[in-house]
């Protein structure tokens, strides 16, 4: 009786034993986690490639922006970023192997099927990689399948040349960025509203009555080339004794746009009306000037730092 007791935890360990070597086979520990780190170190890189090339782009179509004013602009920030977040987290979009598993021949695959997973599942797989230390210890513990992995129906295997491949990548990679663009839009535009990547002010220091005067005065000034003004201006900026002003505005001739005479000249004018009613180098200013053109908006941005 005694010999059969100790015999039983005997075999159900073996049965756990070659159970756990049956479901990890051809998938290690060292491959799983060597395989991640390289991707980590590979990709920490690879993020930056689009943002540089949006905004590179973005400079090449606006010279007369320096580079510190197209950053400034919400919307090209904001789609730089998400893009260079999207392309860590589709890592295994090409046959489901990121660059650190095609070096440890690894893959992502169906868990149902065995198929290579598509780029939508890999993308939804490595969503948990957020979880950081979470499932870096689920990785340790199955390395065939972490938390992304059960909630995109997915597992590692071994690479195999004859596995089917998935198809509609660039299905996914439009459909994808069309998301992404769209996304952006109303975050952009939410971040434009509260002043944009300006100046950290005081949102409870506006002062509707100068702002008002000033918004009076310009109109008055430019009637024939301005259609509409969106001036705010805030009495506290935090950590800085100047005044913070937004100042939007659409121009209904492109002239301004055209003559870099005519815009030095246009906004000269603008501070010297800023400059009469508030006093000289008391503000931050923080101007963006749109026009219609042919169905599509030209947008050009201007600062004013006071001298310290």
């Amino acid at each position: 009786m005694n010999v059969n007791q100790k015999r039983k935890p005997e075999s159900l360990n073996k049965t756990v034993r070659n159970y756990y070597n049956t479901q990890h086979q051809g998938v290690s520990h060292v491959s799983r986690i060597l395989s991640a780190i390289f991707d980590s170190f590979i990709m920490s890189f690879i993020v930056f490639i689009p943002i540089i090339a949006i905004l590179s782009q973005a400079y090449a179509h606006t010279p007369t922006k320096g580079l510190g004013q197209i950053i400034s602009e919400p919307f090209v920030v904001i789609f730089s970023v998400l893009l260079g977040i999207l392309v860590y987290f589709n890592k295994d979009f090409f046959g489901g192997q990121s660059i650190g598993k095609r070096v440890f021949k690894l893959q992502v695959v169906v868990h149902k099927t065995g198929h290579a997973a598509g780029p939508f599942r890999c993308l939804v797989r490595n969503f948990t990689l957020l979880l950081g230390f979470i499932e870096l210890i689920l990785t340790l513990v199955s390395p065939k399948r972490r938390l992304g992995d059960f909630i995109a129906g997915t597992r590692i295997e071994a690479y195999d040349e004859t596995r089917p491949n998935s198809s509609g990548k660039l299905r996914a990679a439009a459909i994808m960025l069309g998301l992404l663009y769209l996304i952006s839009i109303p975050i952009a535009h939410f971040i434009e509203e509260q002043g944009g990547f300006g100046a950290n002010y005081v949102a409870s220091s506006y002062n509707d009555t100068v702002s008002t005067e000033l918004t009076g005065l310009i109109m008055a000034k430019f009637t024939n080339k301005i259609s509409s003004i969106n001036l705010k201006l805030y009495n506290e900026i935090e950590g800085d004794s100047v005044r913070y002003i937004s100042l939007k505005t659409t121009l209904s001739h492109s002239d301004i746009f055209d003559n870099e005479f005519e815009f030095d000249n246009f906004t000269l004018a603008i501070r010297q009306i800023i400059d009469k009613q508030i006093g000289e180098e008391s503000y931050i200013l923080s101007a963006k000037l749109k026009y219609e053109n042919e169905n599509t908006w030209e947008v050009r941005t201007w600062e004013h730092m006071p001298t310290r």
